[in-house]
């Protein structure tokens, strides 16, 4: 009877989805077995000594899970307002949270200051937990990308500009557990830099090459050049765990803000803290990637850049890139708004000035 009953709880473990429970059965499974050949005779030692290391296994691992899941843990107010609005709305417990919090650099960026530069390769994850931030891409103001606090209750998907950088570190862990890069070929642990003079002439030459009047858009941008590409007399070679994970929008400060900031390598050991912390740090980063979605697909906004997004734009990216199929959209909105009120004609034109003197 015990031995069919510790079978039948080993059973019932293989069945369960959460890891608690298995353990638990799984352990009953365990000292069943030992109290079954403590009974035999003579006894049968290898068997009880092994069945009471499994046992004891389980019980060390359910004693952590508990502690993670139950723990008491003390939060000052900053830490509470953090944890309520961005991580216990995905199952994420106030103990996963102080493990979570204890790896995050806290940042404080002024208002103007950049936050992620397009471009940029991604190697930190973002979360703005305080302030304000706008995210732009030439000039083109994208609320998805963007925060502010009222967006938890304004926006049908919630604060979906919270998380910046999420969905690269998403597809790097995924194709670092996996084993595999962007071309499916085992993936290389490091990225480097090699000097390759033939693609600094080739370079110039593109540069030399333009015309006068010709818009510097046709020619091929370091920022949105990919990492196989040379630029600059410096030779990128992607190492492709996570693909092209590289910012295709600044974000900028629109008001002093607070970021939590983790590295990839201190998220991939918190991701690899247990299977529970595991998932809920994928369900609130992907939670924030429906949100982009979903907000994007309900407030695709029609509005035209202002001027304040365009000098963004020019200014991180080092005045690299112009988006020059934008001017007749521009002329239009300042023709526009020109007939509305004569006295900002010249305020209004300004994006449009600032695209002529760069494309000239």
């Amino acid at each position: 009877v015990v031995m069919n009953l510790g079978s039948i709880c080993t059973l019932i473990g293989f069945t369960r989805s959460d890891v608690l429970e298995l353990r638990a059965f799984s352990m009953t499974g365990s000292l069943s077995a030992v109290i079954y050949n403590m009974s035999q005779s003579p006894i049968r030692y290898p068997t009880v000594a092994w069945s009471s290391t499994f046992a004891m296994v389980n019980f060390v691992k359910i004693c952590q899970i508990l502690d993670e899941r139950q723990s008491a843990v003390h939060l000052d107010e900053a830490q509470e307002a953090m944890y309520s609005k961005f991580f216990m709305p995905h199952g994420i417990t106030p103990k996963q949270f102080e493990a979570i919090h204890a790896k995050a650099k806290i940042r404080h960026i002024e208002k103007g200051d950049c936050l992620v530069q397009k471009g940029a390769r991604f190697d930190h994850v973002y979360l703005i937990v305080d302030g304000g931030t706008r995210a732009n891409i030439a000039g083109r103001y994208l609320t998805v990308f963007s925060f502010a606090p009222k967006h938890h209750e304004t926006k049908v998907g919630g604060a979906s500009g919270a998380w910046v950088g999420e969905i690269a570190f998403l597809e790097t862990y995924g194709r670092k557990q996996q084993g595999i890069n962007s071309n499916n070929a085992p993936a290389k642990k490091l990225t480097t830099k090699v000097h390759d003079p033939q693609s600094t002439q080739q370079t110039e030459q593109s540069t030399r090459a333009l015309k006068p009047g010709e818009a510097p858009s046709s020619a091929v941008s370091p920022e949105s050049v990919p990492s196989r590409t040379v630029t600059r007399g410096t030779k990128m070679v992607d190492d492709g765990a996570g693909g092209m994970n590289y910012a295709f929008y600044s974000v900028v400060a629109k008001e002093d803000s607070t970021v939590m900031m983790w590295s990839y390598e201190d998220m991939e050991a918190l991701m690899s803290r247990s299977t529970d912390m595991r998932s809920a740090l994928t369900r609130a980063m992907t939670a924030a990637i429906v949100g982009k979605v979903v907000n994007f697909t309900i407030n695709r906004t029609k509005g035209l850049p202002t001027w304040s997004t365009w000098l963004d734009d020019w200014k991180y990216s080092a005045g690299a890139q112009v988006n020059v199929a934008t001017e007749q959209e521009a002329k239009a909105a300042a023709s526009k708004l020109q007939q509305d009120d004569q006295e900002e004609e010249e305020t209004l034109q300004f994006p449009t000035k600032l695209i002529k003197t760069k494309a000239g």
